[in-house]
């Protein structure tokens, strides 16, 4: 959910309300952690580049020093400051694949109109079509 500016107000009250009420709470010092709360949590999660992975012929990579319309693009990104590259794939039948150990993969990508759909297949399992545009896109 993306509350806005009055929604973090809102939020942001809530919070120091909430740290008002801890105050004097417990000991300072160290604590020992439980267990996570689900099994596979995403502690050891790393980024991978894209250009570690097998890309088919047409995807390119963007500059976004040298090309002021990708500059722009990437600065009206919410968290595009996490993005160290864009690429980009114009046409259908674009390929990425690449190999991981674990229980689960993230893709972070740009959804907005006209970014369609992907499909997605890990391992044996049935491919799965995933749309790239929801009610929360703003391009």
């Amino acid at each position: 959910m993306h509350p806005y500016d009055a929604g973090h107000q809102l939020y942001a009250e809530a919070v120091a309300r909430a740290m008002e009420q801890l105050r004097g709470v417990g000991e300072p010092g160290r604590h020992a952690l439980g267990e996570p709360f689900r099994k596979g949590d995403f502690e050891f999660a790393r980024p991978m580049p894209l250009d570690r992975a097998k890309l088919s012929p047409g995807w390119r990579k963007l500059h976004l020093v040298n090309d002021p319309a990708v500059r722009q693009m990437w600065e009206r990104i919410e968290f595009g400051d996490k993005l160290l590259a864009l690429w980009v794939a114009e046409k259908p039948g674009e390929s990425i694949s690449f190999r991981f150990r674990g229980m689960s993969v993230m893709l972070y990508d740009v959804m907005g109109p006209g970014e369609g759909q992907v499909v997605v297949t890990i391992d044996d399992q049935q491919p799965r079509i995933v749309p790239r545009f929801d009610s929360w896109c703003e391009f």
